[in-house]
């Protein structure tokens, strides 16, 4: 149906889609522990989570909440997971100053960027596709091109940790 949905997270690994009136519609247990973060594609068909407890990344069907795919990371430590905006490409921030991506159907590695000196705390696509921005304990916002990898812009004056950062509908401006 068209109903807006949400979802919501818990320490006891669990996935709930709710309908706009907070019904709980489906409960998926995700994960053995807390889950860190989660993201809706735009689509509306897939969740991807991510748990520290047991260092995985997991897409489910939100239509069925049926495991999609699973990937461990077990060399970052891992902050935020966010689609693209045509859901194809999934990012990945971390400690470690990396961004990952994947293949968000497959799970598939597609890309590891050196972006940061410090943790990247949030990061998002552009509503084209073409860029990405991150957010990082360096104080420093940094729009990169997806596909060449190159830092397009560095955007300076915070005074303190970059935690969260959206693009407007229009990829006009970007809010921190």
């Amino acid at each position: 149906s068209n109903e807006e949905k949400y979802i919501t997270t818990s320490r006891e690994g669990e996935i709930q889609i709710h309908d706009s009136a907070g019904l709980v519609l489906k409960n998926i247990k995700a994960h053995d522990g807390r889950i860190s973060d989660a993201s809706i594609c735009p689509s509306g068909n897939y969740i991807v989570s991510f748990s520290s407890s047991d260092n995985s990344i997991k897409m489910w069907s939100r239509i069925t909440g049926s495991s999609v795919w699973m990937r461990h990371i077990y060399n970052y430590r891992i902050n935020s997971v966010s689609f693209s905006h045509d859901s194809k490409l999934l990012i990945v921030s971390t400690q470690e100053g990396s961004i990952l991506m994947f293949n968000a159907r497959t799970g598939s590695a597609y890309r590891i960027y050196e972006c940061h000196e410090e943790a990247i705390n949030c990061a998002v696509f552009s509503p084209g596709g073409k860029y990405f921005a991150t957010g990082s304990n360096d104080r420093y916002i940094k729009i990169w091109d997806v596909r060449s990898g190159e830092e397009i812009k560095r955007l300076g004056g915070h005074e303190d940790d970059v935690n969260c950062i959206a693009y407007s509908h229009d990829g006009r401006f970007l809010v921190s």
